[in-house]
């Protein structure tokens, strides 16, 4: 399949940054990475244009350049360059999943058919990118590298190679990148997913700039009105989802609405099923009445809800969805953020097809 990133190395659009490619060129491993890029494995790589095979292509760039700049040798270069390839096969949608590196790290060895010490040190860095980074070096240490802060520094890697790609959410903030090098190439990321997606449009492909797919500022401005209701207001879970999905349908949420949600608890106890699930559905028949929906509808909508949402989580219990019982405002702010935006999701392609 046609590559977007080498029809664009091949090309003289790079305009300011021109120096950057060509120095990238005459690297050692130029030759390494470009194969890298031209045997990745796309059969493999989730399927969206945000977390896909552009994000993928992205991110591998931007791993050649660390390594680049931070002077790695063949063997970690094409370690690194593997890590940025399949970090995101454990993905289930594009929303947030803090345990999709881990899903990831566990079909590495399946996907590149390493083994040993090379599969410990890349399971470990892509089950880490996808965690916090309070959690990295007890990661890194639990998977027991020879050479832990080998596989440490490859790990930071690749958490700053998929960091940079943050420029296509919107949300890229430099101080949470940890070498100086990607600091450096902030810029240089913004510009690489403006031209990357233009050249998907010259290809007649899907590109992850703008449209109905992925609003970034849809998604910033629904993270902010949770974070305002879980910190400021103190509502439960769902409570939260149902206003949140209220104002995103132009629904009026009553005060007889959050008083019933209020009874499903704060952020969810143990065996107790996610609040976040509870608001969702207790808005999908908020909906349904608010489009005058017949019974079978609203049992149709909320069937095949339940039924994607089990193909998703797996599990409608707390103690499954954070086993770590982290049942927080901060860990389940980022949880509502994931159901709001898959329940709207669902819900406007729900109606599209009707």
């Amino acid at each position: 399949m046609e590559s977007p990133l080498l029809n664009l190395l091949s090309s003289d659009v790079w305009d300011r940054f021109q120096p950057e490619i060509e120095r990238l060129k005459n690297w050692e491993y130029y030759g390494d990475f470009t194969d890298a890029v031209k045997s990745l494995n796309r059969e493999v790589l989730f399927k969206s244009p945000v977390h896909g095979e552009g994000h993928i292509e992205r991110v591998m760039l931007h791993g050649a350049f660390e390594a680049m700049d931070n002077g790695l040798d063949r063997e970690d270069t094409g370690l690194l360059l593997t890590m940025c390839a399949y970090h995101d096969t454990g993905r289930l949608s594009d929303w947030l999943d803090d345990a999709h590196g881990k899903r990831a790290a566990e079909k590495l060895a399946s996907i590149t058919g390493a083994t040993g010490e090379n599969l410990k040190m890349m399971m470990a860095g892509v089950e880490a990118h996808s965690r916090r980074d309070s959690e990295l070096n007890e990661i890194v240490a639990g998977y027991g590298p020879q050479d832990y802060g080998r596989s440490l520094r490859l790990a930071e890697m690749l958490k700053d190679s998929d960091g940079l790609d943050r420029v296509r959410i919107k949300d890229l903030d430099t101080k949470f990148l940890r070498y100086p090098s990607a600091v450096k190439h902030a810029e240089f990321s913004a510009f690489l997913f403006e031209i990357y997606n233009e050249e998907l449009e010259r290809m007649g492909r899907e590109s992850a700039a703008g449209g109905d797919y992925f609003n970034a500022d849809l998604v910033k401005r629904t993270k902010d009105e949770i974070n305002r209701y879980m910190t400021e207001s103190g509502y439960n879970g769902a409570q939260t989802i149902l206003a949140v999905l209220c104002g995103l349908f132009g629904i009026r949420c009553t005060n007889s609405m959050l008083a019933a949600s209020a009874a499903m608890g704060k952020y969810g106890v143990g065996d107790m099923p996610c609040s976040l699930y509870e608001g969702a559905i207790m808005f999908m028949g908020v909906y349904c009445m608010s489009r005058k929906m017949t019974k079978a509808e609203m049992t149709d909508m909320a069937g095949k809800f339940t039924g994607l949402y089990l193909g998703q989580y797996k599990s409608f219990l707390c103690c499954d969805l954070m086993p770590d019982g982290e049942f927080t405002p901060d860990r389940c702010g980022g949880r509502a953020l994931d159901m709001t935006l898959f329940t709207y999701e669902y819900i406007t392609s729900y109606e599209r097809n009707r």
